[in-house]
């Protein structure tokens, strides 16, 4: 008689390395930015995910495209696992910077070539020199309402939802 205590035929839980480090790649697959309000923390070296998106989609497009890899069967809780130690998170984008500013970003950084490089920053250029324009415009019409009792000036910022009433 043979003593088979502690020995068992259950499938392993362990995953393995390789698994791991596909996982890995695919979460560093995604662009990451650096957040000036960290930076002023002292944290610059943090990176953040884009805000549009979060784990689930993350996982779901990981298994999508892996549908076909032999042998691959893995479960959320590894890919969360392998996310959270590579200390990544999501950043929703704060008031202070234009939602059309932080798209050009997020796709400056994606680009892959100098002519697609070159194309989001004539269109970052051309934004800028729109909202110039519009912020000279605006000084304009406070100067305005301040020296012309017969012209008043309303500023709304959207994003601190503050309104203003300029006038004489």
């Amino acid at each position: 008689m043979i003593d088979a205590r502690g020995q068992h035929h259950n499938k392993s839980k362990r995953v393995p390395e390789a698994i791991r480090q596909l996982i890995r790649n695919d979460i560093n697959k995604y662009s990451k930015y650096m957040s000036h309000y960290k930076r002023a923390l002292g944290d610059p070296l943090q990176p953040f995910l884009h805000y549009s998106l979060n784990i689930s989609t993350m996982i779901r497009a990981f298994k999508t495209s892996m549908a076909y890899t032999p042998g691959l069967h893995t479960c959320d809780w590894v890919y969360r696992d392998e996310f959270q130690k590579l200390g990544l998170k999501f950043q929703t984008v704060r008031s202070d910077t234009c939602k059309k500013c932080d798209e050009l970003y997020i796709k400056l950084l994606d680009c892959h070539s100098d002519a697609e490089t070159a194309e989001v920053m004539e269109l970052t250029n051309a934004h800028h020199l729109h909202a110039e324009s519009a912020y000279a415009n605006m000084s304009q019409d406070f100067t305005r309402a301040k020296n012309d009792n017969s012209f008043e000036c309303f500023a709304v910022d959207l994003q601190q939802v503050r309104i203003w009433l300029l006038r004489n």
